[in-house]
């Protein structure tokens, strides 16, 4: 008769493997979880650790695979007459663990695939930085392709969550580690395709934006030395779309015949954008775009907006809290309000949104529309305008 069951593989350490036991009468094979949990955390009555330990959730939900795996392949096994070997290969099959996948380390492979420039992506510094907080969490554990699973995955994401990491950055890590896990797949270094089932977390963050009202405020206050450079740098954004990345690039080589022609940085695309009069002064005041650090930057912006009586009070509700809390605008700004300052206020202008992506570099209109911050009360008096509403 065929039995299963779960035990640890050392107790008396602080953290031990959970070893899954397939049974034949007196033969015994022994299999690996990859499942660790402080023994002081193992509940033997139930075979399952406390829900009360660090990642219980999901290294429950691992163990409950092992178990499906053992459960199904001792079925079949034992319809076929089959040994005690067969269900091992069966139990291996079921959770990708026979073979197919390299046991090379992803990790290398990762770390190569942020900081590489190929014909399919730009490695950026927001690719990097994935890699960093990766690596944090996973490199104890040198996992191979083969162990980067959809559990492995939600552990990462608990992970982040308990050290402040909001929704949409944990999910901008997920899309990275998934991308490159699918060109490795394309390379036949593994053949592990649970990643597609990695979830991607979003929230709808309310960011703001800065009217053309308010924007003339900040273009008309008296200033001088780092905060005039700042403000300056942070028109040439909101008279452009562009990212601040590529506002301090801007040369005057970049215009021509009143159109600025410059290839993004994040995403390697061309653009071309009509070139605002009050850009062209700025260019032609400093022989090019300011130059201020992006820290410099935010930290002069958001006083020139104080200044410039932004004062506005907006309630934010972060990272799904329970209650909202309340800022003056002036406290928001940041050097990437203006790029979003601009996008929507072309928008509001009426420009179309197809030619406002072929300024912002936004390939998915979803995405871009997310983008816009025009409020219910703002898009409805623009479609007073509309003939069908007169």
């Amino acid at each position: 008769m065929f039995t299963y069951q779960f035990y640890l593989k050392d107790s008396r350490k602080e953290e031990t493997l959970i070893i899954l036991y397939l049974r034949e009468g007196g033969k015994i094979i022994k299999l690996s979880t990859e499942v660790k949990v402080n023994p002081k955390n193992w509940d033997n009555n139930v075979k399952r650790i406390k829900k009360t330990a660090p990642y219980a959730r999901v290294d429950n939900e691992r163990l409950l695979k092992w178990e499906t795996a053992a459960t199904e392949a001792i079925k079949v096994t034992a319809c076929e007459n089959g040994t005690l070997q067969d269900i091992k290969k069966r139990v291996l099959i079921a959770m990708g663990k026979d073979g197919s996948d390299s046991k090379e380390l992803f990790l290398p492979y990762f770390l190569k695939w942020c900081t590489t420039t190929t014909t399919r992506r730009q490695a950026t510094r927001y690719m990097l930085h994935t890699y960093n907080v990766f690596r944090e969490f996973a490199e104890k554990d040198s996992p191979t392709f083969g162990d980067i699973t959809n559990a492995y995955i939600e552990k990462f994401i608990e992970w982040m969550a308990k050290r402040n990491l909001g929704p949409n950055t944990r999910g901008n890590h997920i899309k990275r580690i998934k991308t490159a896990m699918r060109e490795a797949l394309d390379e036949g270094i593994h053949r592990n395709t649970e990643f597609t089932k990695f979830r991607k977390e979003k929230e709808q963050v309310e960011n703001i934006y800065l009217t053309e009202e308010e924007i003339s405020r900040i273009e008309n206050l008296p200033l001088c030395g780092a905060w005039e450079r700042a403000r300056d740098l942070f028109i040439i954004g909101c008279h452009t779309a562009m990212r601040f990345s590529d506002c301090v690039r801007l040369r005057p080589e970049d215009i021509h015949d009143g159109i600025i022609t410059q290839k993004q940085m994040k995403t390697d695309e061309v653009v071309s954008i009509p070139c605002h009069p009050k850009v062209a002064e700025i260019i032609e005041k400093y022989h090019g775009a300011p130059d201020i650090p992006a820290q410099s930057l935010n930290s002069c912006i958001k006083e020139i907006c104080r200044e410039a009586g932004i004062c506005e009070r907006i309630g934010i509700r972060r990272h799904g809290a329970a209650e909202t809390t309340y800022y003056e605008k002036w406290e928001l700004v940041s050097s990437h309000t203006a790029r979003r300052s601009a996008a929507t206020n072309m928008y509001k202008a009426g420009i179309p949104t197809i030619a406002i992506m072929k300024i912002t570099g936004h390939k998915s209109e979803r995405v871009f529309m997310d983008y816009i911050k025009v409020s219910g009360e703002e898009n409805a008096r623009m479609l007073k305008k509309n003939p069908f509403f007169n």
